[in-house]
């Protein structure tokens, strides 16, 4: 017989619809008279009231038993595996359930997806976005479009569950769905916490030399550097636990056999020789040993592998930051360094390591040097007596001057120093205590030109001032490692207002030169350095690097104002025509925020063009004669 009040459209869902989009065991006989057929020529399917579960749906209990505890939550997960909609709408729900700690809130389902609302409606027995009580409300407040999402309460999905076959709750759902229990916050927290310090514990016992460990207590309580990415390469979780173990258990075995906590001997075999500055330009430095160990042969030998404390590597980030820890010196090394590829190659060398020795050199002229004899022990306190201009050689024990330097000096020779004869030379000493540094080594070439010439026609000789003429150095454009070695070696580090060494009278007298700056210079044994550079914004930051980095005992050269001025005018044809861009001139304001020369950055802002070293030729030869006439000595302002 008809029914005399068939349901509507809005509050049934077809049982074909369920059956398409989510495909269950077969329905029982008791369940379905008969059974949909798909296909276009199936008949049209019955209607299913709300609230009643689909046949062949989770509700469908017919023949169904339970074999054992766990078995509906394990029957569930299988029904909701396959099914793909159920893991958005699952995953949701778990988050919600972590979050409260309990079965309770409600997802957010897309009111587009029509495969969760199928997937919902085969366990609900209804369409959820139907509501089950419709809300009178007044035409005016009325909307016609649909919400973007409509929110499913779980408190309804668990006892749907609980009503099915399934008879289980939606916790045990889900942690046999995931196959990992459901964890409220407060419990995710405590575990983590706990595999947290249990992995500090077990790397603690990895670090076996001092300063190692006292650097892994730091990043344990959050303090030391690299604590920061050790805790997030930690909360990331998965793989990058995993590779965070390796890195630490690689910087473990590196710093354990840091070849500048070992005495930095050669080969494996270290001895007990206490460590200090490998420099040998600061305070008593000893002896620095004749080469570093390549990096990539350090990381074979302690790690199994020359690539894992690449720079690029989290290893090798991460000992670049435990360095600055381990090492004494080290927050001394980088002062005054803007690129951050020569910090860490000065934090390498101090540890006794280096990427490459050759590549890295540096110009010099008239610069001479002193060896270790191997026949003798060096000086208590590493500081060997200076080597005079005429060549006399040392007179302290355990150091002999330099032949080849000394031969260089004495035929008036370039030497282009690698990195690796750096090392050998615990000592480099300027004619008559002051050294002229550029940056260009074209402008170098042409100095060194004209001062070969007057020595090949004897003219400094006429003149009395010392044969071969004053020191020169070239950097080639920013600081290499080479030139901060040599540098270091040849003047030591002071730093901001440290007062510079004891200076002769005859230099006092002469009061303050304003194109090389103020103040006394050091005596001979600490060389006075004089730096010029470009008038372009790199040429102001490399001299800014080297002022910063020696504080008094260096001072810019040919870089005022009226310099400046010079240089441009010289600069034939358009070549200044080209201006400082917006990103030019806001590092120039940086610079001169800092208090660098400001007469010339002001300069330089209203001008608005770059200048070159190219121009200031002249003048710079004229400094360099008249040092030669002082005997090396600061020379006196032009008039």
């Amino acid at each position: 017989m008809r029914d005399a009040n068939p349901p509507s459209h809005d509050e049934i869902v077809t049982i074909r619809q369920v059956a398409e989009r989510s495909p269950v065991p077969a329905p029982s006989a008791a369940a379905i008279a008969t059974p949909a057929t798909p296909g276009p020529a199936a008949p049209r399917p019955a209607a299913v009231p709300q609230g009643t579960a689909a046949p062949g749906g989770p509700e469908d209990d017919a023949g169904s038993t339970d074999p054992g505890p766990g078995s509906g939550a394990r029957a569930a997960a299988a029904f909701f595996r396959r099914q793909e909609a159920w893991r958005g709408i699952l995953t949701a729900a778990r988050e919600t359930c972590a979050r409260l700690g309990r079965v309770g809130g409600t997802v957010a389902i897309a009111a587009a997806d029509e495969a969760a609302w199928w997937a919902l409606a085969s366990l609900l027995g209804r369409d959820p976005r139907i509501p089950r009580r419709r809300r009178l409300v007044p035409p005016t407040q009325r909307r016609e479009a649909q919400p973007e999402a409509v929110r499913v309460a779980l408190a309804e999905l668990d006892r749907a569950l609980r009503r099915s076959r399934f008879r289980c709750g939606l916790l045990e759902a889900l942690e046999a769905y995931f196959a990992e229990p459901v964890e409220s916050r407060p419990q995710r927290r405590a575990r983590e916490l706990g595999s947290w310090q249990d992995f500090l514990r077990e790397a603690e016992g990895w670090f076996t030399s001092e300063p190692a460990r006292r650097w892994w207590e730091g990043v344990a309580r959050g303090e030391a550097p690299g604590a920061r990415q050790v805790r997030r390469d930690w909360n990331r979780g998965g793989d990058s636990r995993a590779a965070l173990r390796r890195a630490v258990w690689h910087v473990a075995r590196a710093l354990n056999e840091l070849p500048a906590l070992q005495g930095r001997p050669e080969g494996p075999e270290r001895s007990s020789r206490s460590s200090t500055t490998p420099w040998g330009a600061t305070g008593s430095a000893p002896m620095a040993p004749p080469s570093a160990e390549p990096l990539a042969l350090f990381a074979h030998r302690v790690c199994g592998d020359p690539h894992a404390l690449d720079p690029d590597t989290p290893a090798g980030r991460l000992l670049l930051q435990a360095l600055t820890v381990v090492l004494p010196e080290a927050g001394d090394l980088g002062r005054g360094l803007t690129s951050p590829a020569l910090r860490r190659n000065v934090l390498l060398e101090a540890a006794g390591l280096a990427a490459d020795d050759t590549s890295s050199t540096v110009a010099a002229f008239h610069l001479r040097a002193v060896l270790p004899d191997p026949r003798r022990a060096p000086p208590r306190d590493g500081s060997p007596r200076p080597v005079e201009a005429g060549g006399a050689a040392n007179r302290d024990p355990g150091w002999i001057e330099d032949p080849v330097a000394a031969a260089a000096c004495a035929t008036g020779t370039v030497v282009v120093w690698p990195l690796r004869e750096i090392r050998r030379r615990p000592r480099f000493f300027a004619a008559g205590g002051a050294a002229y540094a550029v940056e260009n080594p074209q402008v170098f070439q042409a100095l060194v030109d004209t001062l070969v010439r007057r020595r090949e026609a004897n003219l400094s000789d006429d003149e009395g001032g010392p044969r071969g003429g004053p020191s020169l150095l070239c950097t080639s454009g920013r600081l290499s490692l080479a030139a901060v070695l040599l540098l270091d070696r040849l003047i030591g580090r002071t730093g901001p207002g440290t007062p510079a060494p004891h200076q002769p009278a005859r230099h006092r007298a002469t009061g303050s030169d304003p194109r090389l700056g103020a103040g006394p210079g050091p005596c001979p044994e600490r060389a006075r350095l004089y730096y010029s550079g470009d008038f372009d914004v790199a040429g102001l930051e490399i001299a800014y690097s080297v002022i910063t980095r020696y504080g008094a005992a260096a001072c810019p050269w040919r870089m005022t104002a009226a310099d400046y001025r010079h240089a441009l005018a010289a600069t034939a044809g358009d070549a200044g025509a080209r201006r400082f861009d917006p990103g030019e001139r806001r590092r120039l304001e940086r610079l001169r925020a800092r208090g660098f020369l400001p007469e010339l950055i002001d300069e330089m802002l209203a001008v608005g063009h770059p200048a070159y070293q190219e121009g200031l030729i002249d003048r710079l030869l004229a400094d360099l004669l008249a040092a030669v006439h002082a005997g090396m000595a600061i020379p006196h302002p032009h008039p």
